[in-house]
């Protein structure tokens, strides 16, 4: 028998029909199924209109064109269509466990405190000497810490569980690719649509804002895993992503921290962090070199308006 939850899905996509088949393929065969799925659709041709026409699917679809290339003008066009208690952001490139939806409904449904909870990304681990090491060298840096949860660390930091947690545990920050929402959160936040295309930090953002005024309220359930292929097909020019990732992450720091002299201080001191990992990284380009200096020595006192910039390149 089909059972179907009180919740439903929203998956963004752009010009990537082959891993967003593959995403509803690992939907279809969830234990506890969404009672609709909608997706926003910003690709430049029809074919993923004409899959979904033509293929059915153990759940209702809703698709939606938008012309705009944006992932957070899509989210929140997405959430203004969802009606059930809970809503999910997928990306279009994840492969979910069959039990994900039901382990995750399950636990918000039994913690009322709970806002917004997030599976476990499986991935390859890195050699333990390396990890140890790079790990050291973010501490120094204020990029991440030895904790093997989700934080945000200023402005360019962060930390994300190298092991599955062997208990729920409470996070600072949700990622963009796999997250399940009460709908009722979205009365009062949304992504912030002043990052344009398909950008950087703007889930952490959200999850962030939540956090802040519901400090227990955003957790990490292990117990619900996927993969999240990262999907390198219909992104940006490489350089783009490089200017957009250092406008885009300083206007969130500023838009989320005190700008406070010690502030603007940890945000350079991480910026320096940033070119001594990538020179012994081998990741340091002279492009790359010449965009962290311009924010390294920016002036700050008056905060940081978005230049989107990366447009240009």
């Amino acid at each position: 028998m089909v059972t179907v939850g009180d919740y439903s899905i929203v998956i963004p996509t752009l010009n990537r029909l082959a891993p967003l088949i593959e995403t509803l393929d690992s939907i279809n065969f969830q234990t506890l199924l969404p009672d609709y799925l909608i997706i926003v659709d910003q690709s430049d041709n029809s074919d993923i209109r004409d899959w979904i026409n033509k293929t059915k699917y153990n759940f209702k679809i809703k698709y939606i064109y938008q012309e705009n290339k944006s992932s957070c003008e899509a989210r929140n066009r997405g959430s203004k269509e969802v009606k059930t208690k809970y809503i999910s952001f997928l990306d279009d490139d994840v492969e979910l466990e069959s039990r994900y939806y039901e382990i995750l409904l399950g636990h918000l449904e039994n913690n009322d405190s709970v806002v917004g909870t997030t599976g476990f990304i499986k991935s390859k681990k890195s050699n333990i000497i390396f990890w140890f090491i790079m790990q050291f060298y973010k501490s120094i840096f204020l990029l991440s810490d030895f904790t093997n949860t989700s934080k945000v660390y200023w402005a360019f930091g962060g930390t994300y569980p190298r092991t599955p947690p062997k208990t729920i545990i409470y996070v600072q920050n949700i990622l963009g690719n796999n997250s399940l929402w009460r709908t009722v959160i979205f009365k009062k936040y949304l992504f912030d649509e002043n990052l344009t295309r398909y950008c950087f930090k703007e889930d952490t953002d959200l999850a962030y804002r939540i956090y802040k005024s519901h400090p227990k309220g955003l957790t990490l359930n292990a117990n619900a895993k996927l993969y999240h292929k990262k999907v390198n097909l219909a992104r940006i020019d490489n350089r783009q992503r490089i200017v957009m990732k250092y406008d885009y992450f300083t206007y969130i720091y500023f838009k989320n921290f005190k700008n406070s002299f010690l502030n603007r201080a940890i945000y350079r001191w991480q910026l320096l962090g940033e070119i001594i990992g990538l020179f012994f990284t081998g990741k340091l380009t002279w492009f790359r070199f010449k965009v962290i200096i311009k924010y390294l020595f920016g002036r700050y006192a008056k905060g940081y308006s978005l230049k989107n910039e990366w447009v240009n390149y």
